[in-house]
């Protein structure tokens, strides 16, 4: 596996590898559901490797893209940002 090189000049050196000590690595299937929209998010996913969409229910019951992740950046993060 190649490094990765993160957006984000907060998430250092050391807050990789504190994630990498603290957290643990998942080979995700395809299809896999994540986060499911209105529920509580209690984890934060890292990509390393490959990407994950961000998808929406349409009525009629199809998904519409809204996002696309890729390797080094974070999934449901956001419920962990303070000011």
């Amino acid at each position: 596996m190649e490094p990765l090189t993160l957006p984000s000049e907060e998430f250092n050196a050391s807050g990789l590898q504190w994630l990498w000590t603290a957290g643990q690595v998942e080979e995700i299937a395809q299809n896999t559901v994540l986060i499911r929209e209105g529920e509580w998010v209690d984890t934060i996913s890292l990509v390393l490797a490959g990407s994950l969409s961000a998808s929406v229910l349409q009525p009629g019951g199809s998904y519409q893209q809204v996002d696309q992740f890729s390797a080094g950046e974070m999934v449901g993060a956001l419920p962990f940002i303070s000011d």
